[in-house]
């Protein structure tokens, strides 16, 4: 049978410069399915459960990041403000049955995952569970 979860999640995070003056934070609300193919593989000697999930982010206060329109040394001083308010995530990964490396310190899940809102995107190397 299909092998599935919900998850929803609210995350909310902020700081205070002591030394200078600066502060921010942030919280959001996730929430995504992952769900497990009925079906394990070999890989290695490694019995694993291939899993897809898919997630959605909200801000509740928009995540600010600055970067570099360009390298040239003519455009350092013009600065593009990428704003985030929501951003969504898709993804595969590989599942384990057992620990790869030490029972501490190993890794039960490998994936690629992919990010995007309307002005980024990125690419995540997963090492745990991603939603």
């Amino acid at each position: 049978s299909l092998d599935a979860m919900w998850v929803n999640r609210v995350y909310t995070a902020s700081y205070d410069g002591i030394s200078h003056n600066a502060s921010d934070g942030y919280s959001a609300l996730q929430t995504g399915v992952d769900f497990g193919l009925p079906v394990t593989y070999t890989l290695l000697e490694r019995r694993f459960q291939p899993r897809f999930y898919a997630a959605a982010f909200w801000y509740f206060n928009d995540i600010d990041f600055f970067r570099d329109k360009d390298l040239s040394i003519q455009a350092q001083n013009e600065i593009d403000q990428v704003s985030l308010t929501d951003s969504y995530e898709v993804g595969v990964r590989l599942k384990f049955e057992k620990v790869i490396g030490w029972s501490g310190a190993g890794v039960k899940t490998i994936g690629l995952g992919y990010r995007f809102t309307k002005d980024f995107s990125a690419i995540r190397f997963l090492f745990s569970m991603p939603i």
